[in-house]
């Protein structure tokens, strides 16, 4: 169970988060929504401890930046130094703390289908298969907790699939898998459950949250106030 007290994150003197509070209790695929500038990608950050805040983020009980080694984080690939000179393989197989995981490099390469690519460097691979290869070196080490931040955009449509099936794998083996989304319809059939956040946490709940009035308080709160 994951639990936000309070969650605020302050930094240079501007408030980028603002007294979240959060309870998870379901295993399942968790959105995390809201416009640019939200906080989204400062709340997962903050909640694995990356950010200093004020306030809790704690899993059964204990605080989350201390037992990371159950979760795995997949940055935006915007992050990531593509010009440094490393194949497909050695990301992957780098997810894995020990050499004996060669079948599950193997097995990894090929449910992304990156059997092919393994030997091509990142700089050579297109958006959509950078996120799989993200994604294959994630799961080469057993997580209870899986946090993508942004892993839908810019991608196409194969990749997207398959990045697809396998977070409902991961449902379906009682994993949690927290998302940075910005994709309405998408988001409708895709999560168990959606935070909507702009700074504020404004409401949390499963797809049928995603109303006009809401997503309205969400994207343009300013017109909420005239």
């Amino acid at each position: 169970m994951i639990h936000l007290n309070h969650l605020t994150v302050t930094i240079d003197g501007k408030r980028l988060l603002d007294d979240i509070c959060y309870q998870q209790n379901i295993s399942g695929i968790i959105g995390i929504m809201g416009p640019n500038g939200a906080g989204k990608s400062t709340l997962i950050k903050s909640m694995l401890g990356f950010l200093k805040h004020q306030g809790t983020a704690t899993y059964h009980q204990k605080e989350m930046k201390e037992c990371r080694r159950l979760f795995s984080y997949i940055p935006q690939r915007s992050s990531i130094d593509v010009t440094f000179p490393i194949t497909v393989e050695a990301v992957v197989r780098s997810g894995a703390y020990r050499a004996e995981k060669g079948l599950n490099l193997e097995r990894q390469l090929a449910q992304f289908r990156l059997t092919d690519l393994k030997t091509r460097t990142l700089d050579t691979l297109s958006g959509g298969q950078l996120q799989r290869v993200l994604f294959a070196r994630a799961l080469m080490a057993e997580r209870e907790v899986y946090f993508l931040d942004e892993p839908f955009v810019g991608i196409d449509y194969t990749s997207t699939a398959i990045i697809t099936d396998m977070l409902f794998k991961l449902k379906n083996d009682g994993k949690r898998v927290f998302i940075v989304h910005h994709d309405i319809e998408s988001a409708r059939t895709l999560f168990d459950e959606i935070l909507l956040l702009n700074k504020k946490l404004i409401q949390t709940g499963g797809p049928e949250i995603l109303t006009d009035a809401n997503l309205k308080t969400v994207y343009f709160p300013e017109e909420e106030k005239r």
